[in-house]
């Protein structure tokens, strides 16, 4: 594949604070976020899409992902097919059996980073690099 062809991570740094609060409370969940990075990268399509979500302009963009197994944490993020974008939007800090979250917040950060990334904002993003 090109380097033009392949899929990229852009973190927003919103999203990178949130990040790295949760794996320096959870020391253990680096290298599962880690490579749970690397496989959406591979295979956007690994997450499924969230079901109930009320904006048609994110409906099968918002995808979510188990990072570290069945017990581990939720990864949310969009998968942005055309322009071949991965935007995380949140790592809860807890476990997926104790994470809920109000999916208008959800539409409502979604809407926020997806509106930066569309008008260029790029100083507000940093690329994955998997070094």
């Amino acid at each position: 594949m090109s380097p033009s062809r392949r899929i990229r991570v852009l973190i927003h740094a919103h999203v990178q604070n949130q990040v790295d609060e949760t794996l320096k409370r959870q020391k253990a969940l680096r290298k599962k976020w880690l490579n749970k990075l690397r496989q959406i990268r591979s295979n956007p399509d690994v997450g499924g899409a969230l079901k109930y979500i009320p904006n048609p302009e994110l409906k099968g963009v918002v995808r979510r992902a188990h990072v570290g197994g069945p017990g581990g944490h939720r990864l949310l993020y969009l998968w942005l097919a055309d322009d071949r974008i991965i935007l995380p939007i949140l790592l809860s800090a807890e476990s997926r059996s104790g994470f809920k979250y109000e999916v208008e917040d959800l539409v409502e950060q979604s809407i926020a980073i997806l509106e930066d990334y569309s008008e260029g904002k790029h100083e507000l993003f940093s690329e994955w690099l998997d070094t």
